[in-house]
């Protein structure tokens, strides 16, 4: 027997995106229904999820331990009876992207020589980064003579010692 409420809604947190390792919360709103003591059910690509249900919390948290896509659901039940099934939420677990450094040149130089610093976002998909350049341990190229620096390339001359701190 269907109970007369509002459609359930499913939240997600963080995002409907996210990487594998991060925590993942899913909440159960039933509209007009906060006054019952709801069981809400959980369910994933049609399948019940495990814990299938969670007693008395419209919340359901979990790691995305594995690359996919899945659409998750949810309703409340109780006495028997259950509320319709909310619309399906995708979530898309990815591999976490690696910052991938590369020096020109690759061999030692000299102080006044030009040395290139390339960051590449391997697994990065097609996402816009944002990158950090850090010179021992600052966030200030300035300090240090940069003459030059693109969000994804860096050159410089006259600095000692230079470092870049992975994204990872």
């Amino acid at each position: 027997m269907c109970i007369n409420t509002g459609k359930p809604v499913v939240k997600v947190k963080p995002d409907q995106r996210v990487f594998r390792g991060e925590t993942v919360t899913l909440t159960c709103d039933i509209q007009g229904g906060r006054n019952i003591q709801w069981r809400y059910s959980w369910f994933r690509d049609g399948d019940t999820v495990y814990p299938y249900t969670t007693p008395t919390s419209a919340e359901f948290s979990f790691t995305a331990d594995r690359v996919s896509v899945s659409k998750y659901r949810c309703r409340g039940e109780r006495s028997g009876s259950h509320t319709d099934f909310s619309d399906a939420v995708t979530l898309t677990v990815s591999v976490s992207p690696k910052a991938v450094l590369t020096v020109r040149p690759d061999e030692r130089v000299f102080r006044g020589e030009t040395v290139t610093l390339r960051c590449d976002i391997k697994w990065g998909g097609d996402t816009g980064w944002t990158y950090r350049w850090e010179i021992e341990g600052t966030n200030n190229w300035d300090r240090n003579s940069a003459n030059r620096c693109t969000e994804q390339d860096c050159c410089t001359s006259g600095a000692d010692k230079q470092t870049h701190r992975n994204a990872s």
